[in-house]
């Protein structure tokens, strides 16, 4: 409150005095407002400096800073610069004096950012570099000038580079992203290598994140974790020999501004071992899913687990022993009896697992094992045994099977070395614990097998077979002794006697076997039978004498009837069975149907044109079948035939006049059954049969009519209708139908009204007489004329005897009302084509022609009297008429001709009249005619031939492609039109592709080939086309031909050459004979010539692209070409050049070619191939320090280099030894090879306590060998120190006794190095406080209890550090905290920042409240007190709380306060209260917290007011003493007085700051600036006034003075308020910075 009322009080004083300054100045103005001021002299034009910074070409805000430096009077001052923030740039403007000032310009990049470069934009962007001079020291640039009338302005862009990056480290294990496999550290290196450790910025995942320093050197480094069997390899890093602890790799770079950003990946892996497979032949041994059956190296990762490892010996072996490094193992039986399984642990170094297999044991000659049990399902069996001196067999009946078993416990047993497949090769003892078996088997050997190491193979003297007989028998029943299928069947009367069925039995046996039990009878039943029954059947048995059976029948069957034979063999095996069936007929067959289609049946009567009747019978039976027909006529059998399949019959029957030719049939069946004769279907009613061979007869009657005969055509001319008589005669069968029809219409009735239909009717009445005449009276007035004057009559008469026989007569009747026509036109001596419309050219001559024209009244017209004609040319000018006279006869033609002249282009009109004056009503218009001499063809025909454009030429200088390509065509004659174009494409080569064609264009303008283009016609004349002829020969010297022959027969043709290369050059290579190294047939060591051959038509030697490199620069030797000319196909031409290989190197040896038409050759691949006649050189390098001679405290790493440029890591042999204690461990494995150009790297990594030495010898890939390099011996001891920390445990809190004990163990314990160090959260590094005591192989360091103050409250971090003999270092750290008296505070680094200070805004207050036990958070309270006034916080919405830690660990509270309960200016004090479980009471304002939080916001810049002084205003005085007032709300910092650019001092009364301004001739600038606490600044100018006592300088510079008086007066007349608008019009310019 005391600070609010001060300030108050100041603001009061500052308004008091202002309203006094206000109310003087307005009623005694100096110079006042409407005082006319003095002129002001022009300004001397300024030297402005701006200036502003970029970075890669965008503005670059608060990245760098700028000031103008000038000395005055010995002392160095600074020139204001006004900052432009909307273009980033500080504007300076230097005084030009008398002498000229010098001024400095001086830049310098912020923090992160370097100065790159400096140019001045206002100068042709001339580079001002080199013109400053940088001061390394600073880090600033400085550049000097005088500013003078002549200084140019300065407009500088200051270029700036950034100078921190990122380094970003990927870790992976095992292709895994994380840190398991190692550690990585980043440090930052000195001048002088000194180490400090780097912060990562952030940690994801397995990334680090670090930021770097342009200029600034870096090492990382990379720690595998060896102990857990992991390692480290990465190009580019180093083993660093001076950690002898540990196994660290190193790598150090320099960050530039030119790669500021570096990602570094680090690998970590697991060290490989090995398994070592000894075995000897006879088994398998399988690990996981691989099977292996010979000595191998198998690979594990350190650790893997191999697990389960079966061992199984093949067919005809068994298991001897297992051995793992060196140590017999007792195997386990796995499910198969012969398989053996060990268990091997997680591996960790090289292992060898032996194993041995050996033959199974054999007896041979055995008898029958007596453990081995047979077992027969039937036991009768049993007693089926058959001993032979070489065998014994059993016979096994139907049904039954055998099982062999052994009597042992637990044996299996496998016959006859029974086997099975496992890994699809490998072939094992397949065995079980008992055989079945169901099939015939002759047991040769029996092998029992106990387990996979002790297993018996028995070998019989007498194998033992097991027969099995169970297929059937057959039976076969025959007819007449022959066999017959099952199911045979025949017909009887059941008359027969003596009827007997026979057959056959035989027994084959199982298939393949030699044994069969044979046949024993034959079971008949005329029913069908289960075998069961079969079996037990006694009375229908049939003997069976030398495989043959007989049923003898005592009389035949009197119904169908079916006989089953079923055959049984002596193992009780019944065949299938087997049918004979009799079946019997006692019924008579029937006729069905008698046909035929020579008789045609009339009223009742058959009638027939023919001699003889052919007839089809046909018959039925529903036993036996029908066998014959027999056909009657007139009740006399005729003849007798065997029916076909369709049980049908054909006959012919002669038919007589005197007979009625009736006709009947009868059938017999298969078995002798007859029906009687009768008559069937048709003839059932004895029709008669009539036989006539006579047509009917039609006679007409035309008197009066005019006839004439043209030909075989007989036309009736009339002038009006007139009547015709027909009449009708059929004498023997009769008249069947007459008709008449006049131009295709049927007359109903004659022109007497007798009706065509009834008398049809008469004709077929059966009831009536036969017709055998009639007549009829017709006219040509019944039915109207044919359009062209014609009638066309038809008669038609049919008989009785074929009604489908139409005889008819016809007659043609004209009546003539036309003129004669143009019968044939014709241009002798022209060419004719066929038109498709009047007006078309149809006659074509290239000279006179005659139109030869025959005239035709036609075929029915009256005859010719005469012709007239004139001539019409194409451009439409008619000739005079010529009239002939002809007088020419009905269908007599008249013919004359009528001359052309030549170059004619027309028609010609005809008019006739015939010989009863029908005249033409119009006249005739001829096809058109077309003449041209060859002379007129030649000015009009053309014929155009164009190529592709194309740039490539052949050797003849002809267009050149490489593709099939194309020749436009244009040909025209606009007179005489195109009749035919003709055209041919040939070449000497590829003639096969030669081609040649015609294209005609028919007299319509229709082209033969449509590819032809039609461009113009005149009428049916073509007169322009156009086309493309493809050319596709892949030859040189194309011709191309074109021909073209007008309408008239002129000819004009054409020509062009060309060539096209479409054949693909080949490359052939190949190569002296030189043997390369055996293994790499790459590698030469003798000169090596290549041999090229290009085949090829149009070769360009200069288009021979050769592509030969070298790794270090050898080169080859390229001959000239060779020319090989082919006379018969140029594209077999070869052109052969050498290249010679001399230099050792390793060559790539390329070419390619493209020859003159762009044809790219497909070339031979790439040729890779080496030169080597160097010998390998071997260097050793080992990593570490000593201690003691050749002891080292860490695993060392020898790094062996091969320098060889052909190099084979196979051809390299380390061979070493190493023992520990003197006992022989695994030597290391050579890692991987790395290859930098000719130098090749491998490391050996001993990492495992032991001796070790070690020789290197290699061979190249040339076969050259390197001399052997041998290292010494050395040892590697690398145990670390042991560390234990007792007395307090690790993250806990303590209360009471605080006293840590520390021991340190080693058997080879430094006692000298042994390090306590301990840390406070809040207290930094503590003196540790306690006493070293001696103990077995170390020393104890035991704390004094923590002293029970409360400043020693704190958490902290208790760090063990201790480095042995060996140089082995060991660290041990732990963490708890001291809490005797409550909470313990930390600030965030932005609040420790603000802490006792002033801030412009507000921000975010974040703390932590650590206590021993848990707070009661129902007790916290969070308030902040602003200027004085407490305000209780609201968690949640003024504050949060974020806690961790408890459950016996500290307890940590994170709060953090909103920044908007900072807001407003004033001070803040921020007071935290809690209590904890233990009745601790915690509030952060404890002096002993030490964790007060106060400080002020401050927004408000300062308020500067002139109080005597006034911008533009005059003073009369020597010494103007001038006062200014400032006040801050809060705190003021700082007040500068410039007087034109010039420090002031001044004496400061209050808020008053006084000083005195001198007189000077010229007016004077004062600048005033302040800044409070917070940082907020405030720039108040008062410009142009003058101070003198001079008044003649007061005059000068203030001429109108009374009038300014004037106006003063009258404004006290205003009034009080006019004076106060005009004092607020005074400008007082201020600047509040940013």
């Amino acid at each position: 409150m005391k600070k609010r009322d001060g300030f108050c009080r100041k603001w009061k004083r500052i308004l008091a005095v202002t309203l006094v300054v206000v109310l003087v100045l307005g009623i005694f103005p100096v110079k006042g407002v409407f005082a006319v001021t003095d002129e002001t002299p022009e300004e001397t034009p300024k030297p402005a400096v701006k200036v502003h910074f970029t970075l890669e070409g965008e503005e670059a805000v608060d990245s760098g800073e700028v000031k103008i430096t000038y000395s005055q009077n010995g002392e160095e001052k600074s020139l204001d610069g006004k900052y432009d923030e909307a273009t980033n740039t500080t504007t300076f403007e230097p005084e030009i004096t008398d002498p000229a000032t010098t001024y400095t310009v001086v830049v310098n990049a912020k923090e992160g950012y370097q100065i790159s470069n400096i140019i001045d934009e206002d100068n042709d962007s001339k580079d001002m570099m080199a013109e400053f001079q940088h001061d390394e020291t600073k880090d600033l640039y400085e550049y000097q000038f005088d500013a003078t009338a002549e200084t140019k302005p300065l407009n500088l862009n200051v270029e700036l580079q950034k100078t921190t990056g990122e380094l970003v480290i990927n870790a992976t294990t095992e292709g895994s992203e994380n840190f398991t496999g190692g550690d990585i550290k980043v440090y930052e290196l000195d001048e002088d290598d000194t180490k400090t450790e780097c912060t990562e910025n952030e940690k994801v995942n397995a990334t680090l994140s670090y930021q770097i320093k342009a200029g600034k050197k870096y090492r990382i480094e990379v720690t595998p974790d060896t102990a857990n069997g992991y390692e480290f390899q990465s190009e580019g890093y180093q083993y660093d020999e001076e950690q002898t602890d540990k196994t660290v790799y190193y790598k150090e770079f320099t960050c530039s501004t030119d790669a500021l950003s570096v990602t570094e990946n680090i690998a970590f892996s697991l060290k490989n071992v090995s398994l070592n497979l000894e075995m000897t032949k006879g088994g398998v041994v399988q690990i996981g899913d691989n099977a292996y059956d010979s000595e191998n190296k198998i690979g594990y990762k350190y650790g893997s687990t191999i697990g389960e490892v079966k061992v199984i010996p093949e067919a005809g072996y068994r298991i001897k022993s297992v051995m793992l490094g060196g140590i017999e193992q007792e195997l386990q039986q796995d499910d198969d009896a012969v398989v053996g399984k060990i268990s091997i642990p997680d591996i960790n170094k090289d292992e060898t697992l032996s194993v041995e297999f050996e033959e199974v044991e054999k007896k041979k000659n055995s008898d029958f094992p007596e453990n081995i049990e047979i077992v027969f399902s039937n036991e009768k069996d049993a007693a089926s045994k058959y001993e032979t001196k070489d065998e014994v067999i059993y016979t096994i009946t139907k049904g039954a099977n055998v099982i062999l078993k052994s009597n042992n416990s637990g044996e299996k047993i496998s016959l006859n070395d029974e086997t099975t497949k496992i890994f699809g090769k490998y072939t094992i003892q397949a065995c079980a614990s008992e055989k079945q078996i169901n099939s015939e088997l002759t047991v040769k050997s029996i092998c029992a097998v106990k387990n996979p190491w002790d297993q018996t193979k028995y070998e019989l003297a007498k194998p033992v077979t097991f027969v099995f007989d169970t297929v059937p028998p057959t039976v076969t029943v025959k007819e007449k002794g022959a066999p017959v299928k099952d199911g045979y069947s025949t017909w009887i009367s059941g008359k027969e006697t003596g009827l007997s069925l026979a057959g056959t039995i035989t027994d084959a046996g199982t298939d393949g076997s030699k044994y069969k039990a044979g046949a024993d009878r034959v079971v008949w039943s005329t029913e069908a039978l289960s075998e069961e029954k079969v079996l037990a059947e006694t009375e229908h048995v049939l003997a069976v004498t030398d495989g043959e059976f007989v049923l003898s029948l005592d009389q035949a069957p009197q119904e169908t009837t079916t006989y089953y034979f079923y055959g049984v063999d002596k193992a009780s095996n019944v065949s299938n069975q087997v049918t004979r069936t009799y079946k019997v007929d006692k019924s008579e067959p029937q006729v069905t149907n008698i046909q035929t289609t020579d008789l045609v049946e009339n009223r009742g009567v058959f009638y027939t044109k023919k001699a003889t009747v052919n007839f089809n019978v046909k018959a039925s039976d529903k036993g036996s079948g029908v066998k014959s027909i027999t056909i009657y006529q007139d009740g006399v059998a005729k003849e007798k035939k065997a029916v076909d399949e369709n049980n049908s019959a054909a006959f012919t029957i002669t038919l007589s006049d005197s007979a009625e030719n009736k006709i009947t049939a009868s059938a017999t069946d298969n078995v002798g059954n007859t029906t009687a004769a009768e008559n069937y279907t048709k003839f059932e009613n004895g029709a008669q049969i009539v036989q006539d061979d006579q047509t009917p007869e039609i006679g007409v009657n035309l008197d009066g009519f005019y006839v004439d005969t043209v030909g075989d055509v007989t036309t009736y001319y009339e002038k009006q209708d007139q009547n015709i008589k027909i009449s009708f005669r059929q004498k023997k069968s009769g008249i069947n139908s007459a008709s008449v029809s006049i131009n295709g219409v049927g007359l109903t009735e004659d022109v007497n009204g007798k009706s065509f239909a009834q008398a049809n009717n008469d004709y077929k009445d059966s009831n009536q007489k036969k017709h055998t005449t009639d007549s009829f009276v017709i006219s040509t007035s019944q039915v109207a004329a044919l359009a062209d004057g014609d009638y066309d009559i038809t008669v038609s008469v049919t008989s009785n005897v074929d009604v489908t026989a139409i005889y008819t007569k016809n007659i043609h009747i004209h009546k003539e009302d036309q003129a004669p026509v143009i019968a044939n036109y014709t241009v002798l001596g022209a060419t004719k084509e066929e038109v498709n419309t009047v007006d078309s050219y149809g006659y074509y001559a290239n000279g006179d022609v005659t139109a030869e024209l025959t005239l035709s009244d036609g075929a029915t017209g009256a005859g010719i009297q005469s012709v007239s004609y004139y001539f019409v040319d194409f451009t439409g000018k008619v000739s005079s008429e010529n009239t002939v006279e002809l007088r020419k006869r009905p269908g007599e033609e008249a013919t004359i001709q009528i001359p052309v002249l030549a170059d004619f282009k027309g028609y010609l009109y005809v008019k006739t009249t015939d010989n009863v004056g029908n005249i033409v009503s119009n006249a005739y218009q001829t096809t058109g005619i077309l003449t041209e001499k060859e002379q007129t063809h030649n000015g009009n025909a053309v014929v155009t031939l164009s190529a592709e454009k194309t740039d490539r030429k052949d050797q003849n200088g002809n267009n050149l492609y490489a593709a099939d390509t194309s020749v436009s065509v244009r040909v025209a004659d606009a007179y005489a039109g195109i009749r035919k174009i003709e055209w041919s494409v040939n070449a000497p080569f590829d003639t096969a592709n030669n081609r040649s064609g015609d294209v005609t264009f028919d007299n319509s303008g229709a082209a033969s080939d449509v590819s032809w283009n039609i461009a113009t016609k005149d009428k049916n004349l073509v007169t322009e086309v156009t086309n493309s002829i493809p050319v596709s020969n892949n030859s040189n010297d194309i011709v191309i031909w074109v021909k073209m022959t007008d309408c008239a027969g002129n000819t004009t043709e054409q020509t062009m050459t060309m060539s096209i290369d479409k054949t693909v050059p080949t490359i052939s290579l190949s190569y002296n004979d030189v043997t390369p190294d055996q293994t790499y047939t790459s590698i030469y060591k003798d000169t090596r010539i290549a041999t090229v051959t290009v085949k090829e038509r149009c070769f360009d030697a200069n288009a021979v692209a050769w592509d030969i490199t070298s790794t270090n620069g050898a080169s080859a030797q390229i001959s000239g070409w060779n020319e090989q000319v082919n006379a018969e196909n140029p594209d077999e031409n070869t052109y052969t050049a050498t290249v010679t290989f001399a230099a050792d190197d390793d060559y790539t040896f390329a070419m390619n070619y493209t020859d003159l038409a762009g044809n790219a050759a497909t070339s031979f691949e790439t040729q890779n191939f080496t030169i080597d006649q160097t010998v390998p050189v071997i260097e050793v390098s080992m990593d570490g320090q000593p201690s003691n001679g050749n002891y080292y405290a860490q695993g060392r790493t020898a790094t062996v280099k091969v320098t060889e440029h052909n190099f084979d890591s196979s051809r390299i042999e380390v061979s070493g030894t190493a023992n520990d204690n003197g006992q022989t461990i695994t030597f290391p494995v050579v890692s991987g090879w790395t290859t930098d150009g000719d130098v090749h790297t491998a490391t050996i990594a001993f990492n495992t306590d032991g001796v070790y030495a070690f020789t290197v010898d290699g061979t190249d890939e040339g076969g050259n060998t390197a001399v052997q390099n041998v290292t010494d011996q050395f040892v590697v001891d690398q145990t670390e120190p042991t560390i234990e920390i007792s007395g307090v445990e690790n993250n806990s809190a303590n209360k009471d006794v605080v006293a840590p004990v520390v021991q340190f163990l080693d058997t080879n314990y430094n006692e000298g190095t042994a390090k306590v160090e301990l840390v406070g959260a809040n207290h930094g590094t503590v003196e540790a406080k306690g006493t070293f005591t001696a103990s077995d192989n170390g020393q104890t360091f035991t704390f004094a209890d923590f002293d029970h103050e409360q400043d020693v409250d704190d958490i902290y971090t208790l760090t063990a550090t201790e480095v042995d003999m060996a140089g082995n270092e060991t660290q041990q750290s732990i963490t708890f905290s001291v809490n005797r008296f409550g909470s313990v505070y930390v600030f965030d680094h932005s609040l420790k920042e603000i802490e006792g200070t002033y801030i412009k805004k507000p921000i975010d207050v974040v703390l932590t409240e650590t206590n021993v036990d848990q707070l009661s958070m129902d007790t916290v309270k969070v308030t902040v007190s602003a200027n004085g006034v407490p305000k209780d916080l609201q968690e949640g919405t003024d504050y949060t709380v974020a806690q961790a830690g408890g459950n016996g660990g500290w307890s940590q509270y994170t709060y953090t306060i909103d920044k908007s309960v900072f807001q407003g200016d004033g001070s803040y004090l921020v007071t935290l209260y809690s209590e904890d479980y233990a009745g601790n009471i915690n509030e952060n304002i404890e002096e002993s917290k030490k964790a007060e939080i106060d400080f002020g916001v401050d927004g408000t810049a300062p308020v500067i007011v002139p109080i005597n002084i006034d911008e533009g205003q005059s003073y009369n005085a020597q010494n103007y003493d001038t006062t200014i007032s400032v006040v801050d709300n809060l705190v003021l910092q700082d007040v500068e007085v410039k007087l034109d650019g010039k420090n002031v001092s001044y004496t400061q009364e209050g808020d008053n700051f006084k000083f005195s301004i001198p007189e000077s001739g010229n007016r004077q600038n004062l600048e005033v600036v302040a800044r409070d606490a917070a940082g907020n600044e405030v720039n108040c100018k008062v410009a142009d006034f003058l101070v003198s006592a001079n008044f003649f300088v007061r005059f000068f510079h203030n001429t109108p003075a009374v009038i300014a008086l004037i106006g003063g007066v009258t404004a006290i007349g205003g009034g009080a308020g006019a004076f106060v608008m005009f004092r607020r019009k005074r400008i007082v310019r201020i600047k509040r910075k940013k």
